[in-house]
């Protein structure tokens, strides 16, 4: 309510509650979905784009998911996986890091979502 009566404005949408990491994640996810999943190329194109954003495996994966990866890094320091091209380049991580975009896309389409409507009685 102000002064005059009561303004009517639009909500924005919740963007802001988002992670850097959602917001760039989820908008690639959503821009590559096609027939109700991602292709088999587009997680590493994906990847490509979150690494050269600066995205880090460690502070973007579920806890769970960067423990394998950083047990593994420990028992082979040469062939260390450091990037998410890296991890979506390997079988064994690469559904760790689907699942992780998955859940990025989720948030971004939450957040994208229109404010429901309030019914106004006069």
């Amino acid at each position: 309510m102000e002064q005059d009566g009561l303004v009517v404005d639009e909500v924005k949408a919740e963007e802001g509650l988002l992670s850097d990491f959602d917001r760039v994640a989820g908008s690639l996810v959503v821009e590559h979905w096609k027939d109700n999943g991602l292709s088999k190329s587009s997680p590493e194109s994906i990847a490509l784009r979150l690494d050269a954003d600066g995205f880090l495996l460690k502070g973007n994966l579920q806890p769970a998911r960067w423990k394998l990866i950083s047990d593994y890094n420990q028992k082979h320091p040469r062939l260390a996986i450091k990037t998410f091209t890296g991890a979506v380049r390997r079988p064994l991580f690469a559904q760790g890091v689907r699942r992780r975009l998955y859940a990025a896309r989720d948030c971004y389409k939450k957040a994208q979502r229109p404010a429901e409507s309030i019914p106004v009685e006069i």
